[in-house]
């Protein structure tokens, strides 16, 4: 009984449809795009990933037995400007791409300002509180 439970269990997995899956991580200082490409050049998924994010791709439809569509591409794009940052080249179905394992510049320029613009300054939170002044120490209480 046990037996014929475990051999089910076991060959479960067999009876499960192939699918492709790529992982992405950004792991850069900017927002990315990513662009999943099959070995085709035919574009089998997008996504845009913050700093840090993580995303799992996915197609259920893609036969891996034959790997038509493997080794696939991960082209990252800038959010910024729509610059190439880098590619990804020979991704096999299950792996692992990081932004920054991508041949490329890997930088993505900041957006220029328009003439007449204003810089926006940043937040006061971001420094902290501002430092007292030795003055001020003599007229504060110590209790």
């Amino acid at each position: 009984m046990y037996q014929r439970i475990l051999w089910m269990m076991c060959s479960l997995p067999l009876f499960t449809l192939p699918a492709a899956t790529v992982r992405i991580l950004n792991d850069a200082p900017f927002p990315l795009s990513a662009l999943i490409l099959a070995a085709t050049g035919e574009v089998m998924g997008r996504t845009l990933l913050n700093p840090q994010a993580q995303f799992s791709w996915e197609n259920s439809q893609v036969d891996t037995s034959k790997n038509s569509m493997s080794p696939f591409s991960v082209v990252f794009h800038c959010q910024t400007n729509g610059g190439l940052y880098g590619t990804v080249n020979n991704v096999t179905t299950g792996a692992m791409v990081q932004a920054s394992s991508a041949s490329g510049d890997r930088y993505c320029s900041p957006k220029k300002q328009e003439k007449g613009q204003k810089q926006e300054k940043p937040s006061d939170l971001q420094y902290g509180p501002e430092p007292i002044n030795p003055d001020q120490w003599l007229q504060q209480s110590r209790y």
